[in-house]
């Protein structure tokens, strides 16, 4: 390297900073003027030097930019600011500027994504709501899909039984039904009962307090009631008290041989007083052994409970009984005999009776019918079901107001 004079020396170091003295650099000198020769390596340092320090200007005031983004119009203009000022700078390198775009480029897409996001989650929102509405219309469930889902009974108590046989009696047949006290059922116009709500009602009923217990109302069972159900008689003998002939008794066997095949079950009774054209022994006994298997009491295996039959092969006039009162005892009798959980068990008990005295005590403000007694009179197949299905409507089984 050429060397310079004192003089030159002299004006080299107060015109060339220090960092660029100690670079590898030509003098030249025409006339009055000196030019540096500073060679590419050193150019290199001296670009990056100023290009380091640039970019801690760029990178202090990314920092503030990033750290004021609570909106995107305050994003964009410093995103603005900072183009601006970058343009102070004109022999600033690409890379400063595309450092300086992606930064504004950054806060901008951070700033939108921001905002997508928001859109994103409140469509979400949305998006549940509607997924919630439409899972709750799908699971709302008409009357009809929650009687489905509710236990049923199994019950001998086929009350059109009755209804069949007593459209076909002659008039000196229902002479006789009313005589003996059981004038209603010569009315009776109920050909099947509502399983489901029978289901309920029995397995409210306690035959140890001999209450229907249902969410803190009591409807107690009684003498009375039952009376008011079927207008049987309340006072007279017990059926209990009675001789009970034998199998083999000449009338009560007679009887037996005109049921069809010898067989003892609820279609024969109706059927051999369907066959009676006067009062005789085979409709007596036909007719009471109908009532006693279909309202009263029938057992495990079928609808051939015979005892109280046999108890009044020798009674002439069954009026003296107290048929509430083996009501009564029948009701308490068969509940234990019952196993809800068992959907091949039957009840064997009086289940019409205890469906209707609910009926009667427990509102239903869905349904109007008029009250009149006795009560299976005012009752039909259709209005029994109509009543299960608006207790269902009106919120489930047992809700109605306890009517004193």
């Amino acid at each position: 390297m050429a060397h310079s004079t004192n003089s030159d020396s002299d004006f080299v170091s107060t015109a060339v900073p220090t960092k660029i003295v100690q670079t590898n650099a030509t003098v030249r000198k025409t006339g009055k003027e000196i030019y540096i020769d500073i060679d590419s390596t050193s150019q290199d340092r001296v670009k990056k030097a100023k290009n380091t320090k640039k970019k801690k200007i760029l990178e202090k005031k990314k920092r503030h930019y990033v750290s004021d983004s609570s909106s995107l119009q305050s994003k964009t203009s410093e995103s603005e600011t900072s183009t601006t000022e970058s343009d102070e700078y004109d022999d600033e390198s690409d890379e400063e500027i595309y450092v300086k775009k992606r930064t504004g480029d950054r806060k901008y897409v951070e700033g939108v994504t921001k905002i997508k996001k928001a859109k994103r989650k409140r469509n979400s929102r949305d998006n549940r709501a509607a997924i919630k509405k439409q899972k709750t219309v799908k699971e709302q469930k008409t009357v009809k899909d929650i009687l489905k889902e509710l236990p049923s009974i199994n019950t001998r108590s086929t009350p059109g039984l009755m209804t069949d046989a007593v459209s076909s009696l002659t008039s000196e047949q229902k002479d006789w039904v009313k005589r003996m006290g059981f004038k209603a059922f010569l009315k009776i116009n109920i050909k099947s009962i509502p399983l489901k709500l029978c289901h309920f009602v029995l397995k409210h009923y306690d035959e140890g307090t001999n209450n229907i217990l249902i969410k803190g109302k009591r409807i107690k069972i009684t003498k009375e009631k039952i009376h008011k159900v079927f207008g049987l008689p309340k006072t007279g003998k017990s059926l209990f008290d009675l001789h009970k002939v034998s199998e083999d008794h000449q009338v009560f066997d007679g009887w037996m041989k005109e049921l069809e095949d010898g067989k003892a079950n609820a279609t024969n009774y109706k059927k051999i007083i369907q066959k009676s054209k006067q009062v005789d022994m085979n409709f007596k006994l036909g007719f009471i052994a109908l009532f006693v298997n279909t309202f009263a009491e029938s057992i495990l295996m079928g609808t051939n409970n015979l005892v109280p039959v046999r108890a009044l092969v020798e009674v002439d006039d069954i009026s003296k009984i107290d048929w509430c009162a083996y009501l009564l005892y029948c009701v308490k009798k068969s509940k234990g005999r019952w196993h809800p959980d068992n959907p091949k068990c039957y009840y064997i008990g009086p289940m019409l009776l205890l469906l209707l005295i609910y009926c009667d005590e427990i509102e239903c403000k869905l349904q109007k019918i008029e009250r009149k007694t006795p009560l299976v009179t005012m009752w039909t197949a259709d209005k029994l079901k109509e009543r299960q299905s608006f207790e269902i409507e009106a919120g489930g089984f047992g809700v109605g107001n306890l009517i004193e």
